[in-house]
This record gives C-alpha cells, structure tokens and sequence, in this order.
C-alpha cells in the first residue's frame, strides 16, 4: 500500500526541483507499527536538507 499510485509519486517527483527522496516500505500501517523505522529515516535524512 502505497500513499500515492506509482505513476503519481513518479510525476510529484518531476515537478520537484533537485528532490532528495528517501522511502520506507510498508505503507500507512508501517508508521505505526514501524515507527522506528520512520524516525531513523527521518533522522538520516534531515542532515541532507543542509546542504
């Protein structure tokens, strides 16, 4: 289960410039199942943003 279909994701991501992308598998339930998971991901990516 994905938030957007595929196709969408694909075409959000063209209308963003430079995007950084970082995926979590598992869809809705997985952030709270897998919280963890998500905040470590977050946590990564964060510092990326500075650049």
């Amino acid at each position: 289960m994905t938030t957007f279909p595929k196709k969408m994701q694909r075409d959000l991501i063209r209308l963003m410039h430079e995007p950084r992308i970082a995926y979590v598998s598992g869809g809705h339930l997985t952030t709270v199942l897998q919280a963890e998971k998500f905040i470590e991901t977050i946590r990564a990516f964060l510092p990326s943003l500075g650049e």
